[in-house]
């Protein structure tokens, strides 16, 4: 039984969004009760979809208990305290308060697509930013067109910042970096490029 590139492409996107949420939570350590509810959310409905198009049983595991075994009684072994146990005594001078944020159900659970800060560096063009990806998109485009590498996605966003116009854009990663715009991810990306240049 085969998988369609549809279904795999569905399961790819929930694990994006994991990984895209599990980047947060690696920049945001403070927001771990938020996120919980929806990292496990996305795995569960990843895995749901996994399931459903292999149509197959994923068992659940089992865990074996083992009966004790009867041993032979040993020599005592006598242990002595030589010192009394220490008692650490709490510090007066601490105090501890309930967090000022509220904390999140998972009915209030916000969009799982994070927009990023838009950065202006002194490669890009005097007061254009670069372009601005979500968390998710950032982690797929980077994995999808530019193999995995950060460096070579951030140099390319710049490269883009300083471009005139979007056909300038769309000739470059067409020709220069062989795209297929017929593809989806590419086509999604040139799409966020379009935009990006008021198109």
């Amino acid at each position: 039984m085969y998988m369609t590139t549809k279904q795999i492409n569905r399961i790819k996107d929930k694990v994006y969004e994991v990984e895209g949420l599990l980047e947060l939570l690696h920049l945001r350590p403070e927001k771990l009760e938020e996120l919980s509810p929806m990292i496990l959310s996305r795995i569960d409905e990843a895995r749901e979809l996994f399931v459903a198009g292999v149509a197959v049983e994923v068992p659940t595991p089992v865990v074996d208990v083992e009966e004790p075994v009867a041993t032979e009684p040993e020599e005592t072994i006598r242990v002595t305290a030589a010192e009394e146990p220490v008692v650490i005594e709490p510090d007066e001078n601490i105090t501890v308060t309930a967090a000022e944020e509220p904390v999140m159900t998972v009915a209030e659970e916000p969009a799982v697509v994070v927009q990023e800060e838009r950065v202006a560096t002194a490669e890009s063009q005097p007061g254009r930013p670069l372009p601005a990806f979500c968390l998710n998109d950032r982690f797929r485009f980077r994995r999808v067109i530019f193999g995995g590498s950060e460096a070579e996605f951030n140099a390319t966003m710049q490269r883009v910042s300083r471009m005139k116009n979007y056909e300038e854009a769309e000739e470059f990663f067409v020709s220069d970096m062989c795209l297929d715009p017929a593809d989806d991810d590419v086509a999604d990306f040139l799409n966020i490029i379009k935009i990006y240049f008021g198109r």
